[in-house]
């Protein structure tokens, strides 16, 4: 709540459309602290959400951007490389994949996969590694590659530079990364198992909406029908509440309403 307080008596403008899901996006996000992998570092979600917002005024992200919902919105500021990276990443990927059908692809052509030499810190430690004290960057990445943590890095960062939701995944012994193609389908990339075996806490630890792999394209899919989704939670959350006798047929009344919200 703080946050979004602070957000509203900064920009005025925060109380509405697009600039309104940025600021709720931003203070749930931020309701912990949001490490970068740069350095360690806390990153200011009030210079976050401004730092969006005015990308949004100047046109530079990509148009799905300008249509998302909040909780789409969070898997773009929730990013955890610096807004100077971000920035770094919207000057230096190719044209072809500045497209909202295949930003999430860059980091298959910008970054070399490394694993037994520089850049193999991020995932696989490599004590003779001589670049193991640079910055986890964007633009270190590029240069010097990585194993699977670097490209699930690169890859979320990379996207929601442009505005596209994106995370990193963990899987056993691995790391993925999804994103949110043309707002249609949240591709599962780099990976090598399914939804059911990728999770996002253990490898984001900022990351408040604690529900893992699975969820994301459930959701995606209630968020379809918001109005069901919304009235159903609202029936869910009644039934937290109320006398006890009462819990099973709010439960009910809530999955009829909407199945996926069980």
């Amino acid at each position: 709540i703080s946050v979004l307080s602070t957000i509203i008596k900064e920009d005025s403008n925060a109380k509405q459309g697009i600039k309104s899901n940025i600021a709720v996006a931003v203070a749930l996000t931020f309701s912990v602290d949001v490490i970068a992998s740069a350095d360690g570092s806390a990153i200011d979600g009030i210079a976050r959400y401004h730092n969006f917002a005015k990308w949004a005024d100047d046109g530079v992200l990509l148009e799905p951007f300008y249509s998302l919902n909040v909780w789409e919105m969070r898997s773009v500021v929730h990013s955890n490389a610096k807004d100077e990276e971000l920035v770094w990443a919207r000057e230096n990927v190719p044209d072809k994949f500045q497209t909202p059908d295949m930003i999430g692809k860059a980091v298959f052509t910008m970054v070399e996969y490394m694993p037994d030499s520089k850049g193999g810190r991020i995932i696989i430690a490599d004590p003779d590694d001589p670049t193991k004290e640079l910055p986890l960057t964007l633009e270190n990445m590029h240069i010097y590659g990585g194993v699977c943590g670097t490209f699930c890095r690169f890859g979320s960062g990379v996207s929601q530079a442009f505005g596209i939701p994106a995370s990193p995944l963990g899987q056993p012994g691995h790391c993925a990364f999804t994103w949110l193609q043309n707002v249609a389908e949240w591709i599962l990339a780099n990976q090598i198992r399914g939804w059911e075996l990728s999770w996002v806490s253990k490898i984001v630890p900022h990351y408040t909406w604690k529900l893992d792999g699975p969820f994301i394209p459930l959701m995606d899919t209630v968020q379809q029908d918001p109005d069901s989704y919304r009235l159903s939670e609202k029936f869910r959350i009644l039934a937290s509440i109320v006398d006890p006798t009462l819990k099973f047929s709010l439960i009910e009344e809530a999955t009829s309403i909407c199945p996926l919200n069980y």
